[in-house]
């Protein structure tokens, strides 16, 4: 669950995945859109500072799901 709240607020400004876990799991939801335009520089301060907070709390934590990519879930 961490994995998917930290990129929370880059989903809300329409940011597009990768990884195919986030891509289909934003995509179920129905408020997300993919903004063509989206840009890091869209997130304020706060949005940040708490995607770092969560980051660094999976890395403390060893959580294996950082860089993995678990794949879409039918």
């Amino acid at each position: 669950a961490t994995k998917s709240s930290q990129k929370l607020n880059y989903a809300r400004h329409g940011r597009a995945f990768v990884h195919q876990d986030l891509s289909c799991y934003f995509h179920e939801l129905a408020w997300y859109e993919i903004d063509s335009e989206y840009s890091e520089n869209l997130l304020s301060p706060l949005e940040v500072s708490n995607a770092v907070f969560i980051l660094n709390y999976e890395k403390e934590i060893n959580s294996s799901l950082i860089d993995k990519d678990t794949g879409c879930k039918q």
